[in-house]
């Protein structure tokens, strides 16, 4: 009976390595266009360069200026003073008037750095219980690296 299954066994061998054999002829078998096909082959590899990318022009905000008062709803930014702060980023004070009639309103404030006509920092404040017809200093924080050259800004509140 072992001697069957050995003799099973072997024969199996002998016939999966005519399988792999015969595969291998196939796969590999010259034929008489082989020179052809790796011409086409050629020109379907052929890559063409994209041209560059263009720069974007920088986008002018017409409202960024260093003019003051900004306003933005029931919220007037009236000045703003902003300085190099810790591992050189972006910080400062702004003094903000609430101009509305709740009795005690809460807001927060975007304050956005530009130069050269670009955006190069986000600052946010915020201010909570301001009474009616009354101004708060505001700090500013921001995770933006410094720039000694600001020609605006633009201020938003909710």
């Amino acid at each position: 009976m072992s001697r069957d299954l050995s003799l099973r066994a072997s024969i199996s061998i002998v016939a999966a390595a005519a399988v792999v054999a015969t595969a291998f002829v196939v796969v590999t078998w010259p034929s008489d266009d082989a020179d052809d096909s790796r011409q086409a082959v050629a020109q379907d590899v052929i890559v063409t360069p994209r041209p560059a990318t263009p720069t974007p022009a920088p986008v002018l905000v017409p409202d960024a200026d260093r003019e003051f008062p900004k306003v933005a709803g029931d919220w007037s930014l009236n000045s703003v003073d902003l300085k190099e702060g810790l591992e050189g980023i972006f910080g400062g004070t702004g003094v903000i008037a609430y101009t509305g009639t709740s009795m005690s309103a809460t807001g927060t404030f975007i304050l956005v750095v530009y130069s050269d006509g670009r955006p190069v920092a986000t600052l946010r404040g915020a201010m909570s219980q301001a009474k009616p017809r009354t101004s708060t200093t505001v700090s500013w924080v921001s995770s933006d690296r410094w720039v000694d050259d600001c020609d605006g800004y633009t201020f938003s509140a909710t």
